[in-house]
């Protein structure tokens, strides 16, 4: 019979006790764990491990299993010393009390590195049971403290094996955590020693602080305006992000200085994304603004920029930063270098205008300006139409599809459009279909029998196929059956005719037949008489 166990200190077979697939201790220092061992040869075991019944676990001799809760190292290290047993406090305990107490030991350990914590105190708010106060509070830490370990789960893992190694202190880790992947990578290159004796090295506390801070992006300074969360699709505003230092003081309470961005590959995508949509507003708008860039802008914008024939304005050559005599003072917008997405004031070359052929030039030149200006307010607006449908290709169709009115007008003409669209006969068939345009389809109303029409020449076309026959193909199949509403007597004349010349195909095959079966009907009365001859000679 199964019985219960009180809670209580017992002494357990190590056989009937097993590891937790909970605990958060992943790694043992092999050395402690021998020099353990060899204690317990010599002493035993002081401290007691901690183990819960096994829920309907028991072994073939119907003794209760066990699993282990606290006390892994000093399990391993009897079971290195070839021990059989090991005092147990045995205790009743679900899953979330189980998970806590494995998480409570380990995190009280002395030797416990600050990646073990971090794995810890991310198990803890993975759990769903745990906000970083209730960590705090539990653990008798600060927030900040709390924070700044979870933020260890961030570092790559080449520096992780470094800080592991000791080649690097918790100051350092967690100051790189704080960074993207691209700018620990740089700090990870720029550690490697020169020569493979040599350790790496990521300098003092106060360098990598200093070197870390003068790369920082400073949201001050961002052209775009960090509280627009529409800027990148699903990309929250960096008023609002966990990695934009004063919004989250709490993690970076070192970088409190100035409004530093820590993401610099977001940065990045929404400093091209901002300077993509001012720039088509510039052209749009015909804003009297130059385009200029210190190196060459991105695919994108220089498609735009030759798309409506702006010219990229050259530094020197068409333009000075300061101001020179006679030339004229402008807004100009960068679309790349380091002042990528900003505005700022430049002098431009004046157009001359001192003789008559001069002035003709410059009035030719003008006209060409009202006509670029003309194009482009054009284009903009086909742009604007293309965004628009663009939009509209995405609206869920599914009431659309769903509902069972009657065809409206507009169905009615989308009808046409469609079927006019997969066959092309009916653009020389069909006046509506032939004259067809944007305002016929805008403001005309369609019959029923227009509708009609349209959708019987279409099926005249689309099903009156070359190949197989209506015995074999659905084409052929729904078109003969269609046709026989309206041309019974001429189907079955058809039908007829055909039938009259396989009829008489079919007896002529039968009369070759029959007389292939009398043939071999003589055949075998001559095999017969021959076995009969054969057989009275005998």
């Amino acid at each position: 019979m199964k019985t219960k166990i009180d809670n209580n200190l017992q002494i357990l077979e190590l056989d009937k006790i097993f590891i937790s697939k909970t605990n958060p201790r992943k790694s043992f220092d092999e050395n402690a764990l021998k020099e353990l061992s060899e204690s317990i040869k010599t002493n035993g075991v002081f401290q007691p491990i901690l183990v819960r019944p096994i829920p309907d676990g028991f072994n073939s001799k119907n003794e209760q299993e066990f699993e282990l809760v606290c006390g892994e190292r000093r399990y391993k290290a009897s079971l290195l010393a070839k021990q059989k047993s090991i005092p147990a406090n045995i205790r009743y305990l679900n899953d979330d009390e189980a998970f806590e107490l494995q998480l409570i030991e380990n995190l009280e350990r002395k030797d416990i590195h600050p990646l073990d914590e971090a794995d810890a105190f991310k198990q803890m708010l993975d759990s769903g049971k745990y906000q970083i106060a209730d960590i705090a509070a539990k653990m008798a830490k600060t927030e900040t403290f709390i924070a700044g370990r979870l933020k260890l789960i961030d570092l790559i893992e080449p520096i992780r094996e470094h800080f592991k190694a000791g080649y690097l202190g918790i100051g350092h880790a967690t100051l790189i955590a704080k960074c993207d992947e691209n700018k620990q990578g740089e700090i990870f290159a720029d550690a490697k020693p020169w020569r493979e004796e040599d350790e790496p090295n990521y300098g003092t506390y106060k360098e990598l602080k200093e070197t870390i801070a003068d790369d920082l992006l400073n949201l001050d300074e961002a052209p775009f305006d960090i509280a627009d969360d529409e800027l990148i699709k699903g990309v929250c505003a960096c008023t609002v992000c966990p990695k934009r230092s004063k919004a989250n003081p709490m993690l970076f309470d070192e970088f409190q200085s100035e409004d530093s961005c820590f993401d610099e590959k977001c940065y990045s995508d929404k400093l091209d994304a901002f300077t993509q949509k001012e720039l088509a507003r510039i052209i749009n708008e015909n804003e009297d603004v130059c385009i200029i860039g210190s190196a060459k802008p991105d695919d994108f914008l220089l498609n735009l920029c030759k798309q409506f024939d702006v010219k990229i304005l050259k530094y020197y050559d068409d333009y000075r930063t300061y101001k020179v005599g006679g030339f004229i003072e402008k807004q100009a917008f960068n679309i790349s270098g380091n002042d990528i997405g900003k505005y700022e004031t430049i002098w431009v070359k004046p157009i001359a205008s001192n003789t008559n052929s001069e002035l003709n030039s410059n009035d030719d030149s003008i006209k060409n300006d009202i006509a670029k200006i003309e194009e482009r307010a054009k284009r903009a607006l086909e742009l604007d139409a293309e965004k628009i449908w663009t939009a509209v290709k995405e609206i869920d169709v599914s009431t659309f599809k769903n509902n069972d009115e009657p065809l409206s007008n507009n169905e009615k003409v989308a009808l046409i459009v469609a079927l006019a669209s997969e066959c092309y006969h009916l653009h020389s068939e069909l006046d509506f279909v032939k004259n067809l345009n944007i305002n016929k389809i805008r403001t005309e109303a369609v019959p029923d029998q227009l509708v009609n029409l349209t959708i019987r020449h279409f099926i005249s076309h689309k099903l009156n196929v070359n190949y197989g026959s209506h015995e074999n193909n659905n084409c052929a199949a729904a078109y003969k059956q269609l046709l026989e509403e309206y041309y019974s007597d001429e189907i079955k004349a058809i039908e007829a005719s055909q039938k009259e010349i396989a009829d008489k195909r079919i007896e002529r095959s039968s009369q070759r037949i029959d007389a292939l079966k009398s043939k071999i009907e003589v055949v075998e009365e001559k095999v017969v008489k021959g076995k009969k001859t054969s057989k009275a000679k005998k």
